[in-house]
């Protein structure tokens, strides 16, 4: 700003050492005259010292903020990651959302919803027995539930019964027709435990098409290749 308001006024004074000539040329002419003469040069060189600042201060760049001047402080930059600590967060959130959802089956036991937000979180919290039990609560409120019915038919097939886990899925399957997880796990099924190609074929296809970017797409992938190999054994 000082920079500013000097380089102002040596522009006025330049225009007024320039004018001298044309003063002192007209110095015989009227008072009056002499007069409004000195008048137009001193505005013009208000003028001409109000415009070289303003184009000073247009193409100055603002000060740096203080806080960006200043050095760091030594210890204040942000710590890593820490994974044991990001563990832990997640454990605490997910201990959280079973006590929530506990106290809603507590309040609604025969609300089928509450029972499936208490089986999603302890599956979440990697607890699935009492997920398995919640499921069955469902299915006991609402037998054809395809929710329940597929992660109990998921259950099933982990312990071997097949022919089960096919029933509940197709009850799941005949309640919300093109349902992707039902899908998913009935290609499984068909697939490992009843050696039934065709049929898991039907399944993984159609659960690609009805959720090209789920999160199972990959293992159907494999699963579609090793019939494919078995296939051309």
């Amino acid at each position: 700003m000082i920079l500013t308001t000097v380089v102002g006024a040596l522009t006025a004074l330049g225009v007024l050492l320039l004018a001298r000539p044309f003063l002192a040329a007209h110095h015989s002419g009227s008072r009056v005259g002499v007069r409004v003469r000195r008048v137009l040069v001193v505005l013009v060189a208000s003028a001409a010292a109000l415009a070289v600042s303003a184009l000073l201060l247009q193409n100055t760049p603002p000060p740096a903020s203080v806080a960006s001047a200043s050095p760091p402080v030594p210890g204040a930059q942000t710590p890593p990651s820490d994974p044991a600590a990001a563990r832990a967060a997640a454990s605490a959130a997910a201990r959280a959302a079973v006590a929530t959802a506990v106290r809603q089956v507590h309040r609604h036991p025969g609300r089928v919803a509450a029972h499936l937000s208490l089986a999603r979180a302890y599956a979440a919290a990697g607890r699935p027995q009492l997920a398995t039990v919640e499921y069955l609560a469902v299915v006991h409120l609402e037998p054809r539930d395809p929710e329940a019915n597929t992660a109990l038919a998921l259950a099933a097939f982990r312990s071997g019964r097949f022919r089960t886990a096919v029933r509940m899925l197709d009850v799941a399957l005949e309640t919300r027709p093109g349902y992707p997880e039902a899908l998913y796990t009935r290609g499984l099924v068909n697939a490992m435990g009843l050696n039934r190609p065709e049929a898991a074929r039907r399944d993984l296809h159609a659960y690609l098409r009805a959720a090209p970017f789920g999160s199972h797409r990959t293992t159907v992938a494999t699963v579609l290749a090793l019939l494919t190999s078995r296939s051309r054994r």
